[in-house]
């Protein structure tokens, strides 16, 4: 077994620390940030010797000197998104660009084709808005062959009109992003753009508020408080 053989089957750090594992299909939903972290944490596992692809079931906008982006439809040849891949480690497919710039998504059906070109495929699979909590009513696409639910929330939505009481009722909500696919048996609640102390304490106030919500007997989903500033530190 090669040096990366045996990496990739004791886990990076990345992969430890989130819970996914080589192969999975990850799909992020929720607002405050998908499109970032989806970009910053792909980042860090190709750094840890991992090859990512980034798509959407949704029309979206890859981050300021994001992942290289390739055009590809299920019916073109794949030569050239390996060879693209191999060179860069992380790779962002849409089948066109919209006349306002936006990356198109593909259907919800159509991306497991891609998903055995590299170790993850991560699918922005929420329409936001530009919203950090997002009302999610007929804007939610998960991908077919999700493994992993990726749930994220922007603590920045907290204010005058938004308590931590509010805020977890939110995530609870029937149409909430914590009553989303109970039966995957992953699933992250990741409450981003904590970023300050005084932000971190309200997200973890927000996360044991949403967890009692829940109830007893209900499917937790695992919960972290991180910002896109903590992805993307170098490695140490």
């Amino acid at each position: 077994m090669s040096g990366a053989e045996r990496s990739k089957s004791k886990g990076s750090r990345t992969e430890e620390f989130l819970g996914i594992r080589n192969g999975d299909l990850v799909a992020f939903i929720g607002g405050g940030g998908k499109s970032m972290l989806m970009d910053s944490i792909g980042r860090r596992l190709v750094k840890e010797g991992r090859k990512v692809l980034l798509a959407a079931t949704r029309a979206w906008r890859l981050p300021e000197n994001g992942a290289p982006t390739v055009f590809l439809t299920g019916e073109q040849p794949l030569g050239y998104l390996k060879a693209i891949l191999g060179e860069h480690g992380i790779v962002a497919l849409a089948p066109e660009r919209s006349p306002e710039g936006l990356l198109l998504g593909y259907a919800p059906g159509a991306l497991q084709i891609f998903a055995r070109m590299a170790d993850y495929l991560f699918v922005e699979a929420e329409d936001a808005e530009g919203s950090s909590l997002p009302d999610p009513v007929g804007k939610r696409s998960i991908p077919v062959g999700t493994r992993v639910l990726l749930m994220v929330a922007g603590i920045d939505a907290l204010g005058p009109d938004l308590d931590t009481t509010a805020f977890a009722k939110r995530l609870t909500a029937p149409d909430g992003i914590l009553r989303c696919r109970p039966g995957l048996d992953r699933r992250i609640l990741l409450l981003n753009k904590a970023d300050r102390n005084s932000k971190r304490k309200d997200a973890a106030l927000v996360a044991k508020k949403s967890l009692d919500l829940l109830g007893e007997g209900a499917p937790l989903p695992k919960v972290i408080l991180t910002s896109v500033r903590d992805y993307l530190r170098p490695l140490a």
